[in-house]
């Protein structure tokens, strides 16, 4: 979404998540891969994939057409738990069933605000991603921002 068509709120939620990410790095925390959590949207593969990856991911070849693929790897080399979620909903019981300690969350502005807001005891750094097509499809996501996440929160 470019900045001129951003809203208000969204301005507004903007400035709630980067002061709660200021907060969650100021914890210093060092988080063992394995008690870790990468939380994603569905919306951040690219819609014409006929390769399903919301809850499997396994489904996943890995072509390059999305960023998936990288953040596979990644999670692959690291060892730390993932989610593709459907929905809020889903996304919820998937971290009470984990016991995370640490969440790496991406999600649009409304989505992540609304997650941090109701998980309590558990510290969330919020990536935000990006409707260059509107909301909900073929969103994206910067590898760069969640691949620095877990350089700076997991050993």
């Amino acid at each position: 979404m470019n900045e001129e068509t951003t809203s208000d709120k969204d301005r507004v939620i903007r400035e709630i998540l980067k002061n709660n990410n200021l907060c969650v790095g100021k914890l210093g925390l060092k988080v063992l891969a394995r008690d870790a959590l990468l939380l994603l949207p569905h919306c951040i593969q690219y819609s014409e994939c006929p390769y399903r990856i919301a809850i499997h991911m396994e489904n996943c070849t890995r072509c390059g057409g999305c960023v998936m693929g990288k953040i596979l790897n990644l999670r692959d080399k690291i060892g730390f738990q993932m989610i593709i979620a459907p929905g809020g909903g889903f996304a919820r019981r998937a971290i009470e069933k984990l016991c995370p300690k640490f969440i790496i969350a991406s999600a649009c502005e409304h989505d992540l605000a609304s997650g941090i807001m109701d998980i309590k005891g558990i510290p969330i750094w919020g990536i935000l991603i990006s409707r260059p097509n509107g909301p909900c499809i073929d969103t994206c996501l910067d590898f760069a921002e969640i691949d620095n996440a877990v350089k700076k929160f997991l050993i």
